[in-house]
């Protein structure tokens, strides 16, 4: 008998080729190309481009290819120390495929300029602050003047997160935990539009101005909600934010001192002793024109999301980190997130978040708390992600964790000199 024909053979490498510029068309030499694996990202490309398959440099004339790739969904990165990083469009790779024509072009990139402001609306010295861009999952440090002003420059164009915070600030409370109410009060934060080529100016806080006096009750079923931190940001104008902060007392009632009438982002949370233990809910409120003093009550939604964490043996995981995160995704003008959550499972592995609103979620656990401190962290668990009504209990949520993988790596400059304790 003949034999049988050959079976299909291994699916032929496909390749990636193109060409770095900057916004004049000039070719960039060194720049470092990143390549994602969108396919596998856990969120859209828009937000986290995913794992990285391979990277390269560009030559003299700005030209990079990259052999042996199998079939996948990419996006290319290209970074240059004399410019903002920037991407290229996604694309999918078919096997055997030489994809030629990549284009990325590099931006001049925007600058910010302003001045910090404290709670007494005078000019704040030395504040750390950071520019976030949520989308590139970028951010760029600096520290403002003794006088107050600050500059934040290679800034790429889209909308940027600014924040500040005094650095000499006491986190603890007498008892030794974090007080992150105190550390709420003082952080000031404002989005800002960067367009490339240009430089913007913000005030990040507000010059001394006539207040406004607001108060009001937080109750959650009817009851007061005790030790809740209601964090304000906005303002009176697109140019002078605030950010201010009061905590309920055993009646649930707040009071806080605005800088203005206006409308306000405001952010209710329930924090726990340390910062991977709390939850948040934001929402607007505005203050009336020519008010000095503002009532304003809260009533806290009422849905609830329970279940269990199960370890890598099948068994009650006690103690491990679990993670409540809206499925929209981070979103700019917050710190947490509308219905972000940080607990700990109890007894039988089991957790509970209360005052949950309505919305489209998913949960996760595991893995190390957001300051990494467990070396021997589970590997992280996720759920599939669920919606809830405003007024729902969504109960027996399970999530099982799996075996922890480990990144290795080295970190690198822009032109690819190892850099040494980053």
């Amino acid at each position: 008998a003949a034999p049988p024909p050959p079976g299909p053979g291994p699916p032929r490498a496909a390749s990636a080729s193109g060409v770095v510029a900057d916004a004049n068309g000039r070719p960039k030499a060194g720049a470092l190309v990143t390549l994602f694996d969108t396919g596998r990202s856990q969120y859209t490309p828009a937000q986290v481009a995913g794992p990285v398959v391979e990277s390269t440099r560009t030559d003299a004339q700005g030209r990079f290819e990259v052999l042996g790739l199998p079939a996948l969904e990419l996006q290319l990165e290209a970074t240059h120390p004399e410019h903002p990083s920037a991407r290229s469009k996604a694309f999918t790779l078919s096997p055997g495929e030489e994809r030629t024509g990549v284009g990325i072009v590099l931006s001049t990139g925007g600058a910010v300029e302003g001045i910090c402001f404290d709670a007494d609306g005078n000019p704040a010295a030395d504040r750390l602050l950071s520019a976030n861009h949520i989308r590139l999952q970028q951010a760029v440090p600096g520290r403002s003047r003794s006088d107050g002003p600050f500059e934040l420059t290679g800034l790429a164009p889209g909308t940027w997160q600014l924040v500040a915070m005094d650095p000499s600030l006491s986190m603890s409370t007498d008892e030794g935990e974090a007080d992150m109410g105190a550390m709420l009060q003082d952080i000031r934060m404002k989005p800002v539009e960067i367009v490339d080529g240009e430089t913007k100016f913000v005030f990040l806080g507000s010059p001394a101005a006539e207040s406004v006096e607001v108060t009001g009750r937080v109750a959650a079923g009817g009851l007061p909600a005790e030790g809740r931190v209601l964090s304000w940001f906005g303002g009176a104008s697109k140019d002078a934010e605030v950010f201010k902060g009061a905590r309920t007392d055993a009646d649930g009632r707040y009071t806080v001192e605005l800088p203005g009438p206006g409308t306000y982002l405001v952010m209710c949370s329930a924090v726990g002793a340390t910062l991977d233990k709390g939850q948040s809910l934001e929402f607007s409120v505005t203050v009336p024109e020519g008010a000095t003093r503002f009532e304003h009550d809260i009533e806290l939604p009422r849905a609830r999301i329970s279940g269990r964490v199960l370890g890598t043996d099948g068994e009650p995981a006690v103690g491990e980190r679990v993670t409540l995160v809206p499925d929209a995704g981070p979103t700019v003008g917050g710190l947490r997130g509308r219905g972000y959550g940080e607990l700990r499972t109890l007894g039988g592995g089991k957790f509970t978040f209360e005052n949950v609103a309505a919305g489209r979620y998913f949960v996760s656990a595991g893995g190390s708390s957001i300051f990494g401190e467990r070396p021997d962290a589970p590997g992280r668990g996720a759920g599939c992600p669920f919606e809830i009504d405003a007024d729902g209990a969504l109960e027996d949520v399970e999530v099982r964790l799996g075996a922890a993988g480990a990144l290795r790596g080295r970190g690198v400059d822009g032109s690819g000199t190892p850099g040494v304790g980053a």
